[in-house]
Protein backbone atom coordinates (compact mmCIF):
# COMPACT_ATOMS: atom_id res chain seq x y z
CA UNK A 1 0.00 0.00 0.00
CA UNK A 2 2.87 2.37 0.73
CA UNK A 3 4.11 2.03 -2.82
CA UNK A 4 0.63 2.70 -4.20
CA UNK A 5 0.19 5.87 -2.16
CA UNK A 6 3.63 7.15 -3.16
CA UNK A 7 2.78 6.43 -6.79
CA UNK A 8 -0.42 8.45 -6.44
CA UNK A 9 1.52 11.39 -4.96
CA UNK A 10 4.07 11.14 -7.77
CA UNK A 11 1.34 11.21 -10.42
CA UNK A 12 -0.27 14.30 -8.86
CA UNK A 13 3.13 16.00 -8.74
CA UNK A 14 3.75 15.19 -12.39
CA UNK A 15 0.40 16.70 -13.36
CA UNK A 16 1.15 19.87 -11.41
CA UNK A 17 4.57 20.27 -13.02
CA UNK A 18 3.05 19.74 -16.47
CA UNK A 19 0.93 22.86 -16.06
CA UNK A 20 4.01 25.01 -15.41
CA UNK A 21 6.66 23.69 -17.78
CA UNK A 22 6.58 24.35 -21.56
CA UNK A 23 5.03 21.82 -23.94
CA UNK A 24 7.29 18.92 -24.77
CA UNK A 25 7.20 16.27 -27.46
CA UNK A 26 5.31 13.27 -26.02
CA UNK A 27 7.92 10.92 -27.46
CA UNK A 28 11.42 12.40 -27.04
CA UNK A 29 10.66 15.17 -24.55
CA UNK A 30 12.08 17.99 -26.64
CA UNK A 31 10.42 21.38 -26.06
CA UNK A 32 7.87 22.06 -28.79
CA UNK A 33 8.02 25.72 -29.73
CA UNK A 34 4.80 27.70 -30.04
CA UNK A 35 6.05 29.75 -32.95
CA UNK A 36 6.08 26.92 -35.47
CA UNK A 37 4.64 27.93 -38.81
CA UNK A 38 3.24 24.48 -39.56
CA UNK A 39 -0.26 24.44 -38.03
CA UNK A 40 -0.65 20.67 -38.41
CA UNK A 41 2.68 20.03 -36.72
CA UNK A 42 1.83 22.42 -33.91
CA UNK A 43 -1.50 20.67 -33.29
CA UNK A 44 0.16 17.23 -33.32
CA UNK A 45 2.15 17.95 -30.16
CA UNK A 46 5.27 16.28 -31.58
CA UNK A 47 8.61 17.83 -32.40
CA UNK A 48 9.63 18.03 -36.06
CA UNK A 49 11.99 15.05 -35.80
CA UNK A 50 9.50 12.64 -34.22
CA UNK A 51 6.58 13.83 -36.35
CA UNK A 52 8.51 13.10 -39.54
CA UNK A 53 9.20 9.53 -38.34
CA UNK A 54 5.64 8.58 -37.37
CA UNK A 55 4.21 5.74 -39.46
CA UNK A 56 0.53 6.49 -39.94
CA UNK A 57 -1.84 3.70 -40.91
CA UNK A 58 -3.66 4.66 -44.09
CA UNK A 59 -5.40 2.81 -46.94
CA UNK A 60 -4.96 0.53 -48.73
CA UNK A 61 -5.40 -1.75 -45.75
CA UNK A 62 -7.32 -4.80 -44.64
CA UNK A 63 -10.90 -3.74 -43.89
CA UNK A 64 -10.90 -6.04 -40.88
CA UNK A 65 -7.58 -5.65 -39.04
CA UNK A 66 -6.13 -2.49 -40.68
CA UNK A 67 -3.01 -4.35 -41.77
CA UNK A 68 -1.54 -2.22 -44.60
CA UNK A 69 -1.10 -3.66 -48.09
CA UNK A 70 2.15 -2.97 -49.92
CA UNK A 71 0.20 -2.93 -53.16
CA UNK A 72 -3.19 -3.96 -54.55
CA UNK A 73 -4.19 -5.19 -57.96
CA UNK A 74 -5.31 -2.59 -60.42
CA UNK A 75 -9.06 -2.14 -60.26
CA UNK A 76 -9.41 -3.77 -56.84
CA UNK A 77 -11.59 -1.89 -54.37
CA UNK A 78 -9.50 -1.31 -51.24
CA UNK A 79 -12.61 -0.90 -49.08
CA UNK A 80 -13.48 -4.56 -49.72
CA UNK A 81 -10.10 -6.27 -49.27
CA UNK A 82 -9.15 -8.71 -46.53
CA UNK A 83 -5.59 -9.70 -45.67
CA UNK A 84 -4.44 -13.33 -45.68
CA UNK A 85 -4.44 -13.48 -41.88
CA UNK A 86 -8.12 -12.52 -41.63
CA UNK A 87 -9.12 -14.83 -44.47
CA UNK A 88 -7.30 -17.78 -42.89
CA UNK A 89 -8.64 -17.10 -39.40
CA UNK A 90 -11.58 -14.69 -39.22
CA UNK A 91 -11.06 -12.45 -36.16
CA UNK A 92 -13.29 -12.20 -33.12
CA UNK A 93 -13.71 -8.44 -33.60
CA UNK A 94 -15.52 -6.50 -36.32
CA UNK A 95 -12.68 -4.19 -37.26
CA UNK A 96 -9.59 -2.43 -35.92
CA UNK A 97 -9.04 1.31 -36.07
CA UNK A 98 -5.40 2.19 -35.36
CA UNK A 99 -3.69 5.51 -35.90
CA UNK A 100 -0.09 4.31 -36.18
CA UNK A 101 2.15 1.33 -36.82
CA UNK A 102 3.91 0.43 -33.57
CA UNK A 103 7.51 1.60 -33.26
CA UNK A 104 9.92 3.08 -30.72
CA UNK A 105 8.63 6.62 -31.21
CA UNK A 106 4.93 6.07 -30.55
CA UNK A 107 5.55 3.38 -27.93
CA UNK A 108 7.22 6.02 -25.75
CA UNK A 109 4.00 8.04 -25.94
CA UNK A 110 2.03 5.14 -24.44
CA UNK A 111 4.60 4.54 -21.71
CA UNK A 112 4.45 8.18 -20.61
CA UNK A 113 0.67 8.09 -20.54
CA UNK A 114 0.57 4.84 -18.56
CA UNK A 115 3.40 5.27 -16.10
CA UNK A 116 4.46 8.93 -15.92
CA UNK A 117 1.18 10.67 -15.16
CA UNK A 118 1.16 12.46 -18.53
CA UNK A 119 -2.61 12.19 -18.82
CA UNK A 120 -2.84 15.05 -21.33
CA UNK A 121 -1.39 12.59 -23.85
CA UNK A 122 -4.84 10.97 -23.90
CA UNK A 123 -6.09 14.10 -25.68
CA UNK A 124 -3.38 13.78 -28.31
CA UNK A 125 -4.27 10.12 -28.93
CA UNK A 126 -7.97 10.97 -29.06
CA UNK A 127 -7.32 13.63 -31.69
CA UNK A 128 -5.71 11.04 -33.96
CA UNK A 129 -8.52 8.50 -33.43
CA UNK A 130 -11.31 11.00 -33.88
CA UNK A 131 -11.30 10.59 -37.67
CA UNK A 132 -12.53 7.01 -37.26
CA UNK A 133 -15.33 7.85 -34.86
CA UNK A 134 -17.28 10.06 -37.24
CA UNK A 135 -17.17 7.38 -39.96
CA UNK A 136 -18.23 4.59 -37.60
CA UNK A 137 -21.12 6.58 -36.17
CA UNK A 138 -22.43 7.06 -39.69
CA UNK A 139 -21.87 3.40 -40.55
CA UNK A 140 -23.22 1.71 -37.42
CA UNK A 141 -25.87 4.16 -36.32
CA UNK A 142 -26.68 5.42 -32.85
CA UNK A 143 -26.63 3.85 -29.39
CA UNK A 144 -22.94 2.98 -29.54
CA UNK A 145 -21.13 2.29 -26.30
CA UNK A 146 -17.45 3.12 -25.92
CA UNK A 147 -15.71 0.78 -23.49
CA UNK A 148 -12.10 0.83 -22.25
CA UNK A 149 -10.15 -2.38 -21.74
CA UNK A 150 -10.30 -2.60 -17.93
CA UNK A 151 -7.44 -2.77 -15.46
CA UNK A 152 -7.42 -5.08 -12.48
CA UNK A 153 -8.26 -3.09 -9.35
CA UNK A 154 -4.75 -3.57 -7.94
CA UNK A 155 -3.18 -1.97 -11.02
CA UNK A 156 -5.79 0.77 -11.05
CA UNK A 157 -4.97 1.57 -7.42
CA UNK A 158 -1.26 1.65 -8.20
CA UNK A 159 -1.58 3.76 -11.36
CA UNK A 160 -4.59 5.84 -10.16
CA UNK A 161 -6.20 5.87 -13.61
CA UNK A 162 -7.00 3.68 -16.61
CA UNK A 163 -5.26 5.17 -19.64
CA UNK A 164 -7.81 3.62 -22.03
CA UNK A 165 -10.68 5.23 -20.11
CA UNK A 166 -8.91 8.60 -20.40
CA UNK A 167 -8.71 8.15 -24.17
CA UNK A 168 -12.46 7.41 -24.29
CA UNK A 169 -13.22 10.52 -22.24
CA UNK A 170 -11.03 12.64 -24.49
CA UNK A 171 -12.68 11.30 -27.65
CA UNK A 172 -16.16 11.94 -26.32
CA UNK A 173 -15.20 15.42 -25.16
CA UNK A 174 -13.94 16.21 -28.65
CA UNK A 175 -17.13 14.74 -30.10
CA UNK A 176 -19.38 16.67 -27.74
CA UNK A 177 -19.70 14.48 -24.67
CA UNK A 178 -21.73 11.36 -23.92
CA UNK A 179 -25.22 11.60 -25.39
CA UNK A 180 -27.94 9.48 -26.95
CA UNK A 181 -25.65 8.52 -29.85
CA UNK A 182 -22.48 7.38 -28.10
CA UNK A 183 -21.88 6.77 -24.39
CA UNK A 184 -18.92 5.86 -22.21
CA UNK A 185 -19.60 2.66 -20.25
CA UNK A 186 -16.44 2.57 -18.18
CA UNK A 187 -17.65 -0.30 -15.99
CA UNK A 188 -19.14 -2.56 -18.65
CA UNK A 189 -16.19 -4.94 -18.40
CA UNK A 190 -14.30 -5.98 -15.29
CA UNK A 191 -10.85 -7.48 -15.04
CA UNK A 192 -11.45 -10.18 -12.46
CA UNK A 193 -8.06 -11.90 -12.62
CA UNK A 194 -4.73 -10.19 -12.15
CA UNK A 195 -2.31 -11.35 -14.82
CA UNK A 196 1.47 -10.93 -14.97
CA UNK A 197 2.88 -8.43 -17.49
CA UNK A 198 2.24 -9.76 -20.98
CA UNK A 199 5.26 -8.19 -22.65
CA UNK A 200 7.65 -10.80 -23.99
CA UNK A 201 5.03 -13.56 -24.13
CA UNK A 202 3.90 -15.15 -27.37
CA UNK A 203 0.35 -14.69 -28.60
CA UNK A 204 -0.44 -18.25 -27.53
CA UNK A 205 0.93 -17.69 -24.03
CA UNK A 206 -0.91 -14.39 -23.72
CA UNK A 207 -4.14 -16.14 -24.59
CA UNK A 208 -3.58 -18.69 -21.81
CA UNK A 209 -2.71 -16.01 -19.26
CA UNK A 210 -5.85 -14.05 -20.12
CA UNK A 211 -8.25 -16.98 -19.87
CA UNK A 212 -11.15 -15.98 -17.58
CA UNK A 213 -9.46 -12.63 -16.88
CA UNK A 214 -12.50 -10.55 -17.87
CA UNK A 215 -16.18 -10.56 -17.02
CA UNK A 216 -19.28 -8.59 -17.89
CA UNK A 217 -20.74 -6.32 -15.26
CA UNK A 218 -24.06 -8.07 -14.42
CA UNK A 219 -26.00 -4.81 -14.36
CA UNK A 220 -25.59 -4.53 -18.14
CA UNK A 221 -26.66 -8.11 -18.93
CA UNK A 222 -29.89 -7.02 -20.59
CA UNK A 223 -28.87 -3.60 -21.90
CA UNK A 224 -25.95 -4.88 -23.97
CA UNK A 225 -28.05 -7.06 -26.26
CA UNK A 226 -27.89 -5.77 -29.83
CA UNK A 227 -25.48 -2.95 -28.97
CA UNK A 228 -22.55 -1.86 -31.10
CA UNK A 229 -19.42 -1.52 -29.00
CA UNK A 230 -16.21 0.44 -29.53
CA UNK A 231 -13.53 -1.23 -27.40
CA UNK A 232 -10.62 1.11 -26.67
CA UNK A 233 -7.04 0.11 -25.80
CA UNK A 234 -3.69 1.85 -26.10
CA UNK A 235 -1.67 -0.77 -28.02
CA UNK A 236 -2.81 -3.73 -30.13
CA UNK A 237 -0.06 -6.37 -30.02
CA UNK A 238 -1.19 -9.96 -30.58
CA UNK A 239 -4.88 -9.26 -30.05
CA UNK A 240 -5.07 -11.64 -27.08
CA UNK A 241 -6.36 -8.99 -24.66
CA UNK A 242 -8.97 -7.52 -26.96
CA UNK A 243 -10.03 -10.99 -28.19
CA UNK A 244 -10.73 -12.00 -24.58
CA UNK A 245 -12.86 -8.88 -24.14
CA UNK A 246 -14.64 -9.28 -27.48
CA UNK A 247 -15.63 -12.86 -26.63
CA UNK A 248 -17.25 -11.70 -23.40
CA UNK A 249 -19.10 -8.88 -25.16
CA UNK A 250 -20.29 -11.02 -28.06
CA UNK A 251 -21.41 -13.87 -25.81
CA UNK A 252 -23.45 -11.33 -23.84
CA UNK A 253 -25.28 -10.26 -26.99
CA UNK A 254 -23.29 -7.34 -28.43
CA UNK A 255 -23.97 -6.96 -32.16
CA UNK A 256 -20.57 -5.64 -33.26
CA UNK A 257 -17.33 -4.88 -31.45
CA UNK A 258 -14.81 -2.55 -33.07
CA UNK A 259 -11.35 -1.99 -31.60
CA UNK A 260 -9.77 1.46 -31.35
CA UNK A 261 -6.10 1.79 -30.46
CA UNK A 262 -3.35 4.37 -30.69
CA UNK A 263 -0.86 2.01 -32.31
CA UNK A 264 -0.77 -1.60 -33.50
CA UNK A 265 2.02 -4.06 -34.05
CA UNK A 266 2.50 -5.23 -37.63
CA UNK A 267 4.39 -8.50 -37.99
Amino acid sequence: MQYSISQMISNVANLSVATILPSRCPSCGEIVRNNQNDTLLKQSGFCISCWSELKFLTPPWCISCARPFEFIEQGAKSEQLLCGYCIDKPPEHDGIRAALIYDDINSKVVLKLKYSGRIAIANLIADHLQRFLHDDLEKFGDNIWMVPVPLHWTRLWKRTYNQSALIVDAMLKAYGGSNDIVEHRVDLLKRVKRTPPLKGNSGKDRKKLLKDAFALNPKYAQQIKGRNIILVDDVYTSGATTDACVKILKSAGAAKVIIYCWTRVIK
